[in-house]
């Protein structure tokens, strides 16, 4: 049995246990372990700022229970630990993926309840009946001295830098934010508010933070322009994914689909760490 480091050059390999964007991703260093000429499971690690992340980790189903994951998560391990700077190791995982649980809860990482998904379609935001009754009330209403910017917008990134500090929420966190997608709401020249979207692939999104400092009117117009860039987009067809983790993430979807956040939850999340 060898232990690899997996590249292009031997992906094919892992093909069944490995997606491909863990091997093209230049931040992502993938390792397997292999056995005449056959991938037995392979694990993939990423590093921010003091902490690296477990991306995937996985094990073919006809030689699970043999200790190949657990090999791996220890070289794992070892490689971090010698890394100058690296504080730990987290890791997110499905409240379905029992195995990680168990393995990580061995290697002597804490394990918790993290968050609930929710998958919205993107048609039943933008097509129900209470997205219609609440565009009419926005435009009814006429102009307003808030203004709702996408981070395109001269200085916005900066501003929304600033504001997240103030709440303790580091941009450098949002890697993958969508400059199109992602909002704050200006007023008084100060952000107040923001709604951070990040990109999952072509049409499908995810809503990573929603805070408002403003009245109901700034939130009111955040969610208008957000309307407004989905429907001209025209990706109806996509969805929307939320965590409630994310503030007002869950009475965001009730008031603007009018059904109970309950018929969009997917799956629950545990959060892993080590502290080294």
């Amino acid at each position: 049995m060898d232990l690899t480091r997996i590249t292009e050059k031997n992906a094919a390999y892992f093909e069944d246990i490995l997606p491909s964007e863990m091997v093209k991703d230049d931040d992502i260093v993938s390792i397997g372990l292999v056995d005449k000429g056959r991938a037995l499971s392979a694990l993939s690690l990423s590093m921010f700022e003091r902490t690296a992340y477990l991306e995937w980790i996985c094990t073919n189903e006809d030689v699970r229970g043999k200790g190949y994951a657990s090999r791996l998560m220890d070289t794992a391990i070892d490689l971090v630990r010698s890394i100058d700077g690296i504080e730990g190791i987290e890791a997110s995982f499905t409240d379905e993926d029992d195995y990680v649980e168990e393995l990580l809860g061995s290697k002597d990482f804490l394990v918790s309840e993290d968050e609930d998904i929710y998958c919205v379609p993107i048609y039943d935001l933008i097509y129900s009946e209470r997205m219609e009754e609440f565009v009419e009330r926005q435009l009814e209403a006429g102009k307003s001295e808030i203004k709702t910017s996408d981070l395109k917008g001269k200085g916005a990134l900066s501003k929304l830098g600033d504001y997240l500090s103030l709440k303790g929420y580091p941009i450098s966190y949002y890697t993958s934010l969508s400059l199109d997608h992602s909002l704050v709401c200006i007023e008084d020249n100060e952000v107040k508010g923001c709604i951070l979207i990040s990109e999952l692939d072509e049409k499908d999104y995810k809503v990573e933070l929603i805070l408002n400092d403003s009245s109901i009117k700034g939130l009111s117009s955040m969610f208008y322009k957000l309307y407004e860039i989905l429907s001209k987009e025209d990706k109806t067809d996509g969805y929307l994914f939320f965590t409630d983790r994310a503030d007002h993430s869950v009475k965001f979807v009730e008031n603007l689909t009018g059904n109970d956040s309950a018929a969009y939850k997917t799956k629950g999340m545990m959060h892993a760490i080590r502290l080294f």
